[in-house]
């Protein structure tokens, strides 16, 4: 059913994405600030783009809806959808400088909304732009920065979790992406999926952080979605009889205080589901987690049973086999892949991104040996192995073995951004 997902394996049918557009032009200007993990290509990321939804559609018979083209024809053809996304940019357009002269072009701009197509809207809301009026003998000149642009949006799991129950929308814990959540529930009412809730202060939680797993589910917590976040998802959007809370592991090789998050930002960048009986992710993270069960009293209510374990043991104990993975391929975005259905994947081709993560990391040792040489070590040895005999994700043994069936997109560029597949697409419908 359509806004409704029970388990990460059934079979794909529809998603939603965004192609990278003019917001992600200027985040490449400033990575580090765009929450990026490097500067990338924008032509080659839309061309990867480009490819990975035409596989999705040709290959797997999948509809992928473009967030932007969906919601500027809902805009043309409904008037509500319209209102809203003219208030929506109108918000975000500001306007500064000389008080008088920057009054009058803001009245200017509300005045002749319906003026801007839906797409200039759209494009708007996204870039948060600042005009500065100046006026002087009589001359008024204008100069227009931006301020907190919304480059993430292409990373579409983020902004909202389909569940058991329906579209939870998202409250996201970065200021660069707290615009997102806005559009993402806009488009929803577009095509006619109820809102099952909302989350509230003081939560923070994004879809990154949640699996479901037909029986339960998994919800991670750490750098993007704290506890509150997902007891709140487990109050008002969930109906598993049973849900499990994961701390994002720690990585003993670095040092607490310099924790990167290209390690474990959200859940699905150290674990994921290839199956009904296959996971895959780096069994040292999986092991390093702490996890703990509520299992549901009645609906909204859930209570903790047992003591905390790992995500490693808890999740065997379910009776799933692990592909292990080493960390220099986690690091490569290789739990990043999205599901196609029982056994079938969409996953990143990492053998060109290893080599950007070796140099990555290398880089990062350079400048702070005492942080990063033992990381640097480590993955080293790892990339030795695996171009030999053990082979890279997801055509290495352990894959065949557990009969997992893989195609492969080139993702070079996009994964600039820091995310795979899987973050670059909101799954809304699987049977």
């Amino acid at each position: 059913m359509d806004g409704k997902i029970n388990a990460e394996w059934d079979r794909l049918g529809k998603v939603v994405v965004h192609r990278p557009g003019v917001e992600a032009f200027f985040g490449i200007l400033d990575p580090s600030a765009s929450l990026y993990n490097k500067p990338f290509n924008l032509n080659l990321a839309q061309a990867e783009h480009d490819e990975m939804v035409r596989v999705l559609k040709d290959q797997f018979g999948v509809m992928a809806m473009r967030l932007k083209d969906s919601l500027v024809g809902s805009a043309n053809s409904n008037k509500s959808i319209k209102n809203r996304l003219q208030s929506i940019a109108s918000k975000r357009i500001a306007y500064s400088g000389d008080a008088i002269s920057a009054r009058a072009a803001r009245r200017e701009m509300q005045a002749n909304l319906n003026s801007y197509g839906p797409d200039y809207l759209f494009d708007a809301a996204l870039l948060n732009p600042d005009v500065r009026v100046k006026s002087h003998n009589g001359n008024i000149t204008a100069s227009t920065m931006l301020k907190n642009p919304i480059p993430n949006m292409y990373f579409m799991r983020d902004q909202q979790i389909i569940t058991d129950m329906g579209v939870f929308i998202s409250k996201m814990s970065k200021l660069q992406r707290q615009g997102e959540t806005d559009i993402a529930r806009l488009f929803w009412d577009s095509i006619g999926l109820p809102i099952s809730g909302a989350a509230q202060k003081p939560a923070f939680i994004e879809g990154g952080d949640y699996m479901p797993m037909n029986d339960f589910a998994i919800i991670g917590t750490g750098r993007r979605t704290n506890l509150s976040g997902a007891k709140q998802l487990i109050s008002n959007a969930l109906n598993f009889d049973e849900v499990a809370i994961v701390r994002s592991p720690e990585n003993e090789m670095l040092p607490k205080a310099y924790a990167d998050q290209m390690i474990d930002m959200h859940l699905d960048t150290y674990f994921n589901v290839a199956g009904s009986a296959t996971i895959v992710g780096s069994k040292y993270m999986l092991e390093s987690s702490r996890l703990q069960t509520y299992v549901r009293e009645r609906k909204g209510e859930y209570k903790k049973s047992g003591g905390t374990t790992s995500l490693y043991k808890y999740i065997i104990g379910k009776g799933f086999n692990l592909i292990d993975i080493p960390i220099i391929e986690q690091l490569s975005y290789a739990t990043n892949f999205l599901c196609i259905s029982d056994g079938t994947i969409l996953a990143v081709d990492e053998i060109p991104i290893l080599k950007k993560t070796l140099e990555y990391v290398s880089g990062k040792a350079k400048g702070n040996p005492s942080i990063y040489a033992r990381l640097l070590k480590h993955i080293r040895a790892e990339y030795a192995k695996i171009r030999g005999r053990n082979g890279i994700f997801p055509n290495n043994n352990q894959s065949r073995e557990n009969g997992l069936d893989a195609y492969t997109v080139s993702l070079t560029n996009l994964t600039g951004g820091y995310g795979g597949a899987h973050c670059m697409t909101a799954a809304f419908g699987r049977a």
